[in-house]
């Protein structure tokens, strides 16, 4: 693939994930007024997972640790069981509409 194909690629799933990844909130960050690029550490992360094929399972499992160091996760009175059902329920919506294999 040439270049300019692989930085549109990157440019077109990035955009796809980030919009996404504000959708689904975590936090209700954007909700409140932040600014789009909010969760991009979220986006960064679950766009390279996509890409290396990770399995579902270990998304999850990465994306809850990130929300977890970044977003203080633990020290949160949220429901860990219903973030995590709200995190599968996501990643399966996105690898659907990315059509990624392995996920």
């Amino acid at each position: 693939m040439k270049r300019k194909d692989l930085r549109d690629k990157f440019k077109s799933e990035f955009s796809i994930i980030q919009n996404a990844v504000n959708l689904f909130d975590p936090y209700g960050l954007i909700k409140g007024g932040a600014p789009i690029d909010e969760y991009d550490s979220l986006t960064y992360l679950i766009l390279s997972g996509l890409n290396k094929n990770l399995s579902k399972d270990a998304l999850i499992d990465s994306l809850l640790s990130k929300l977890g160091k970044d977003f203080d996760l633990f020290d949160d009175p949220i429901n860990i069981g219903e973030l995590r059902n709200r995190t599968e329920k996501f990643i399966t919506a996105l690898h659907d509409k990315l059509k990624k294999p392995n996920c």
